[in-house]
């Protein structure tokens, strides 16, 4: 019983600390760049050469760097994934064996008692769960680990405490 509010705290303290990393500035402003270089003196390049400057002359071309393109589903994202599906499945089938032999009952009484059920319930909140950290992850959130990271505590909880019961 103590495991599951400890899974519960968890998803509540994920969604708080997600919520305060969101609404605290990640970067400082950048400065004016057109500012910038209105101040330089310009001179028209010639077509011919792109990079033919006189010398004594300051250059107003300036290399920038492209944004590179970070993947959203790296190897981070799937061994949370794949460590959250493996914990649920556990946690259900040893809730499922123990509840078949009678030799327990189910601590949460908002879960459906059957087999079926509990993936019924579960599979769509993990998706939801795992959507939103995408999402995060997607638009450069740093605690985008956060929901799986509840998945993964609830159902550690859940199945540590089944194993009384083998």
């Amino acid at each position: 019983m103590r495991l599951r509010h400890l899974a519960a705290l968890t998803v509540l303290l994920s969604a708080l600390l997600s919520h305060a990393a969101e609404t605290a500035p990640v970067n400082p402003p950048a400065p004016d760049l057109l500012a910038l270089a209105s101040a330089l003196p310009l001179r028209p390049v010639p077509h011919h050469s792109a990079m033919a400057v006189e010398p004594g002359l300051p250059s107003a071309v300036v290399p920038v760097p492209e944004p590179r393109a970070h993947r959203v589903f790296d190897k981070k994202f799937a061994f949370l994934a794949v460590v959250s599906t493996a914990l649920t499945v556990a946690d259900y089938e040893m809730t499922a064996s123990c509840l078949a032999r009678r030799a327990c009952a189910e601590a949460d009484p908002f879960l459906p008692h059957t087999r079926a059920g509990m993936y019924a319930t579960n599979i769509p909140l993990n998706a939801v769960l795992f959507y939103w950290s995408y999402r995060r992850k997607a638009t450069g959130k740093k605690l985008w680990w956060m929901p799986p990271a509840a998945i993964i505590g609830s159902h550690l909880a859940g199945a540590a405490s089944n194993l009384r019961f083998r």
